[in-house]
């Protein structure tokens, strides 16, 4: 479930304008692998990519448009087992 009071937009001439969206339902994919650095070793190395895809409707009194936001996020990283 994705809420959003509202989102806020920087328009080129630097000014805010916020839109008020309706509530819905996003969804996502995570996936992600821990790989050991060694076979006795307490460190790892670990990647990660997440998609994301949620359509927002704008409310129907605001005169708004639709918003969908779909991102790719990709993270890498070291680990270290304590």
């Amino acid at each position: 479930m994705a809420t959003f009071d509202g989102v806020i937009f920087l328009t080129e001439e630097g000014l805010r304008e916020k839109r008020p969206f309706d509530d819905d339902t996003g969804f996502g994919l995570k996936l992600g692998v821990d790989v050991a650095l060694g076979a006795e070793s307490r460190w790892s190395f670990n990647a990660e990519v997440r998609y994301l895809l949620v359509l927002m409707e704008a409310e129907s009194d605001s005169g708004g448009r639709d918003l969908d936001l779909n991102p790719l996020i990709g993270s890498i990283g070291i680990g270290f087992l304590f």
